[in-house]
This record gives structure tokens, sequence and C-alpha cells, in this order.
């Protein structure tokens, strides 16, 4: 609280807004961010020089910024485009924050908002996250919910509003919780927004160009978990798919229009099942692996399909994406010959340079070739980098010879296509980082990868030129690669890599890691279906949700009666202690009338009473507090109830 009186008003709300819009605040259009960064500075400023802007002007100004919020997002519905407004609408009215009732608007303004960062970030990190912002939201209201005059009791004795802080959070943290159990989970699908985003936080893109993989490399947070046994799989064949792309642009590759029909047939039996978490709300693909058969307990949602086994889900607006998976591998494949032509396609813009590269690396089949393109690679001084630098398919094959993953597939792929053999570029992740505590894997960013499959004439196999170039990418997984220059002298890798797993700081952070991962599913998982089934209601299933709303209205009632009774109670010191020093005298034998002051009911003790003395002396250091403001006189006054030791008068009636 001391804080708060010191920053003020004004300050107070830049900083709750602040606190809320801050973990969203790169995801929102370049403009919204610089309008926002411009209000807040203004505000500051503002507050700083106690001026105020006109209403003309701050009207004006809010109209903007509606009419810029629907230029940049083409509409007004949806999460994005309303948050971003309301962000903007709360900035603009703490350039007028004069009056309580100013404050009020602008702190139900942050509320909504807060509402709609959950609706677009559902995970158990930002719900604690929401609780303290609560606090602080809570804390402003305890300040500021009334104007008091300097100096007075309740502006010095600043505690009583610490003490209904406490209350509020006492009775709000529990109601939570229960709300959380109880309120009815009804699927309602995609309230909030009709439109579909065409990539999660994955940051793939229906196209790759040279540097789009290594861009998203270089970030080092956890895309996705996936709870699979270590020994399930090898980690050289850790490929998890996700997007498949056949048309070349020379050094780019696009989607392109194959036909959506399968070129592959399962085999029956189930190897081993495994699980994917993703940690974003956007549409994103069913990351997996070569071979795996059934998708399901998906989040609420829909799929569609494209070439290539990969899927393609939309979960509804406020539910995480998680599925499970079976791996069953394949019992054959094949290719659809109405695509032959298209997964032969080669771009004009391919020089005749690289051309002549493509004859001489030619062979009598297609694992021949691929085998003197990787063998091209390796013998021809090429380097991988994280920071290859701009480049054509020309100057990589003939003179940067420095490349990321992309670049050796693309350009593998293209030489592929000019000796006939049909290839496409496969986009996702390869490997991960494996927690032992959890059991799973953490995949992130600097996992994603890119490589090609090609077409033999019987099945479609997996061509990945990095196993050449930089073998501990594979065989590691990335790892490996950041690993390969800090082993000691006379370490193998592979017990290097061992020994940082083992060290207590890696057990500590797989620890926390699998601690919250498990929270956060079980929070993330509690839905309809779980709920149901958490409150079994037996042969009611059928009224269950009406059960629970009654319920859930039975106690906010009952919530709501015990919150109305306590704000009852004097919150002050001094009222408290003339409380407890009246129930003194009324055992004693003398009772306060109802509507009776102290100065009455003084002059209705007997002088002749053992206490009188004591008893007189307390009733006048409150009559000084309370009305005269003597506040230097608290203490004692307090010290005097508390000590306070009645003689009993006898059948008194006073």
């Amino acid at each position: 609280m001391r804080v708060i009186n010191q920053l003020g008003l004004r300050r107070c709300s830049l900083l709750l807004l602040i606190l809320i819009a801050l973990p969203f605040f790169s995801l929102k259009p370049l403009g919204v961010q610089i309008l926002m960064g411009t209000f807040f500075f203004v505000s500051w400023m503002l507050g700083k020089r106690k001026t105020y802007v006109p209403w003309y002007i701050q009207t004006l100004m809010t109209l903007g910024a509606g009419f810029y919020c629907f230029n940049e997002y083409s509409t007004l519905k949806g999460i994005a485009p309303s948050v971003s407004l309301l962000t903007l609408l709360a900035l603009l009215q703490s350039f007028d924050l004069k009056k309580i009732k100013d404050f009020t608007v602008f702190v139900l303004i942050c509320q909504l908002l807060l509402l709609g960062q959950l609706l677009d970030e559902f995970s158990l990190w930002f719900a604690v996250y929401i609780l303290l912002v609560s606090l602080f939201l809570f804390a402003l209201l305890a300040r500021f919910h009334k104007i008091v005059e300097v100096n007075t009791y309740e502006e010095r004795f600043h505690f009583a509003r610490r003490s209904l802080l406490k209350k509020i959070y006492l009775f709000s943290l529990p109601l939570t919780f229960l709300l959380f159990i109880i309120f009815p989970r009804i699927p309602i699908g995609n309230v909030f927004s009709i439109s579909k985003k065409a990539v999660g936080k994955t940051g793939f893109t229906s196209e790759l160009k040279p540097g789009s993989i290594s861009e998203i490399a270089s970030d080092d947070s956890i895309y996705l978990r996936v709870r699979i046994k270590e020994d399930a799989i090898a980690m050289p064949l850790l490929y998890w798919r996700g997007g498949i792309l056949s048309e070349n642009n020379g050094f780019s590759w696009g989607r392109g229009k194959i036909l959506r029909k399968r070129s592959f047939r399962y085999n029956k039996e189930v190897k081993f099942d495994y699980q994917v978490y993703l940690d974003s709300l956007e549409s994103a693909p069913l990351f997996h692996l070569k071979g795996t058969k059934t998708f399901r307990s998906f989040s609420p949602g829909h799929k569609s399909y494209s070439p290539g086994g990969i899927v393609q889900f939309h979960p509804f607006g406020n539910h995480k994406l998680s599925y499970s998976a079976d791996f069953t591998g394949l019992k054959d494949q094949f290719i659809n010959r109405g695509d032959l032509k298209k997964l032969l396609q080669v771009d004009s813009s391919v020089g005749d340079k690289v051309k002549e590269l493509a004859a001489s690396l030619k062979a009598e089949d297609a694992k021949s070739t691929y085998k003197n393109i990787s063998e091209y690679f390796r013998l021809g001084k090429f380097s991988y980098s994280l920071k290859p630098g701009q480049a054509t398919l020309s100057s990589f094959l003939f003179t940067s010879k420095l490349g990321f993953c992309e670049h050796f597939s693309s350009a593998a792929a293209v030489l592929l296509r000019l000796n006939g053999v049909p290839t496409r570029i496969v986009t996702g992740f390869h490997g991960g980082l494996y927690n032992p505590t959890g059991g799973y894997y953490q995949i992130r960013g600097q996992d994603a990868h890119a490589w090609l499959e090609y077409y033999d004439g019987t099945s479609w196999l997996r061509g990945d030129p990095t196993e050449v170039v930089a073998p501990n990418r594979i065989t590691f997984g990335f790892e490996g690669l950041l690993s390969s220059n800090e082993i000691p002298q006379g370490m193998e890798l592979k017990e290097f890599i061992g020994m940082k797993r083992e060290n207590i700081f890696s057990k500590v952070l797989f620890a926390w890691d699998s601690l919250y991962t498990d929270l956060n599913q079980k929070f993330l998982s509690y839905d309809y279906s779980a709920q149901r089934e958490f409150l079994n209601f037996g042969k009611l299933k059928r009224y269950s949700s009406a059960i629970l709303l009654l319920f859930c209205l039975g106690l906010f009632a009952l919530f709501t009666f015990f919150w109305r009774r306590s704000l009852k109670t004097k919150h002050s010191p001094l009222e408290k202690a003339y409380s407890r020093f009246l129930r003194k005298l009324k055992k004693a034998g003398i009772t306060k009338e109802r509507s009776e002051g102290a100065l009455s009911l003084e002059g209705r003790i007997p002088r002749t009473w053992a206490s009188y003395s004591d008893a007189k002396e307390i009733l006048g250091l409150y009559r000084q507090i309370k009305y005269a403001e003597e506040l230097s006189k608290l203490d004692s006054f307090l010290t005097k109830t508390k000590g306070f030791r009645p003689a009993k008068i006898e059948g008194s009636g006073l």
C-alpha cells in the first residue's frame, strides 16, 4: 500500500495496464505497438505535469483508435482486434483520471482486457499470472475506492485497507477454484471468431525460403512436448512431419496443387503410441512420425487433410492443441500418376550450370543418384550454419557452400528432379531433448528442420543431406550440434552429452518442467467430459448441466451472503477496541444503549464503582480520537482497553 500511495492514481493505473498488456505486446501489429507506446508516453507526461486532455480531443482520438483497429484487422470481431482496441481505449481513458469515477471506468476496461487475454492464452502459467495481476488490481481498488482527507484516521492507518484486500482474496480464491471445478463446461465451439489462422506458434507457413527454418531454429523456447518411451525409436529416426511442399520456385518451395489422395497403406499392428502437446491456441499441423496411423483424443475442433499424410487441425478458440497417436509403420507406398508431372516440376529460373551439375550426378537409379548428390555435399567442402546469409541456388552450390538444412534439402530436391526423380520437401522438427523425469521430448524451435522425400519407383524414401554435412545434428539432435565445439579433449560426444544431462542443474530443470507439464495438462484437459467423469451423477447424468448450474448459483448466493455480512463489521482498530471495551462493560453489568454515545454512557456509570476512573479515562480517549482526531492518543487507548479488567456491579441494572 505504501508503494501505491507514492506512485499515485495515474501511475498505478498505467502500471496495471502494462502488467495486463505486456505478455502479448509482441503479438500485436507494429502500428498498434507504436500507438500503445505513444499513448503511454503522453499519459505519463500528462500525469507528471498534472494536465489533462480536453474532452473533444480525447473523443477524436478514441474514434481514430477505433478506425485504425478496424483498418488494421478489417474487422472489430474476434479476440485480436477487440483486445487491441480495448488496450488503446484504456490508455486514452488514463488521460483523464481526475476522479475516482474515471478510475472505476478505467478498471472496468482493464478487467475486460484481462478477460480477453485469458481467452487468447489458456494455460496454467497465465492463470497464475492473472491471480498476481488481480492481486494488484484489488490493491488499487482498496486504495482508491473512495476519496479521503489527508491526515484522517483512515489515511494514516491504511492497514485497514490491507485487511479489506485480504478479505476479498480469502473469498475470491476458493470461489474461483470451486467455479473452475463445478461450473458447467458446455462445449459451444469457437464463438469468438469464424476465421482460422494459417499457422500456429510453430512458425511454419505454406512456403519455404532460404533462411526461413534457420529463423525458427534461433528460438530456444519449447514448441511442443511429445510423451513417448525413450527407447521406442532411435534419435536419428525422430522426424516430426508437419508440412509437404511440392512446387519449386528456384531456391524456394510452395505447397502446390497435389491431388489429395493417400499414397500409402499402413500396417495393422501398433508398435507404440505417443502423445503430443502444443503450446499454441492457433491452428497447427498434427506433427507426427511417418507411419502414424491413428490420431485420437483431439482438443475440441476440426481437422483437414493434406497430401503426404499431413493433417491440419483447427482447435476452438479457447482450447490448446493436444492429441495422441498410434505408430504402425507403412506396409507399402505408391505415387499418384496424376501428380507425377507436378513432382518433377523445376522452375525456369534454374540455370544451365545447375543442370550440368545434375547431369554429372545422374546414376542408374534414384537411390544411387541421391547418394551421388550426398557425396557432392560431403566432398565439396560444404558447411552447416545457423546464419548462412542470403544466397541463390547457384551461389550456394558453387560459391558460398554455406547453408542450413533448408538450403541442402532444397538444392538436393532440385538436382533429383532434374534427373527425373519425383521429389517433395518436408518441413517439421527433428529430434528433441528427452526429459527422463517426465518421460517426454521437449521439442524447441531450434529443432525445426527441413528434409526431402524422393520416389525410387516402389516407395517414398527419406533423404536428409544434413546427415552428411552435420552428422552430429541427426545422431544426437540439435544438442549434439551445439555440444560439438564444447567437448573436452579425449571425451566422446555421447559421453559429454550424458554428463551434461546428469548435472544437478539439468535435473532440477527437468523436474520443474515435468511438474509444470503434468499440472498444465490436467488444467487444460479438464473439459466437459472430464468434468462429467469427475462429478459422476449416476442416473442423473441427463440433468448434470442443470444440477451444476443450480449448485453454482446457490454457491454464489452463499458466498454473497457471508461477504455482505462480513462488510458490516468495523475494520478500524479504534472501533474494534471500543467494541471489546463495551463487551467488558456488559459483563460487568453496564449495558450501552443502541444509539447511546460515549459521553452519555460515561454519565450513567456509578462514581462509586471501583473501575470508574479507568472506564472514564477510556471513554474520554475514545471521544478525543474519534471526534477531535487526536491520533497520537490511539496507542494509549489500545493499551488501556486491552488491559481493562472491570469489577462486577451486582444488580446494577445499568
